[in-house]
């Protein structure tokens, strides 16, 4: 049984991750995630870069593309961020342990 109490934090941080344009890819047998997703293009992202060198010309992708994809075992996936498919780049969260 699932503690409810960390399942509605899941929940919520899933939420406003995916405000952003990011995601936790999670399996769906329940296994511990191993990607972290950055959509191509996100309304949300390009919010979070305006006034910085990371964010894109009109109608351009922004800098995080491109930066994410240089990341050792990144790759280019599918996924639904509120609803909507998006391109985006899985960044596997083990990079984070080094």
């Amino acid at each position: 049984m699932k503690n409810e109490v960390f399942e509605t934090a899941r929940q919520e941080a899933d939420r406003v991750l995916g405000f952003y344009g990011l995601k936790i890819i999670r399996h769906k047998d329940g296994q511990a995630p191993e990607h972290f997703a950055i959509a191509n293009r996100h309304l949300g992202l390009k919010r979070l870069h305006e006034g910085t060198h990371w964010a894109g010309r009109s109608g351009a992708i922004g800098g995080w593309k491109q930066a994410a994809r240089d990341l050792p075992g990144a790759h280019e996936t599918v996924l639904r961020f509120h609803g909507a498919n998006s391109k985006c780049t899985a960044i596997p969260l083990s990079l984070g342990e080094a």
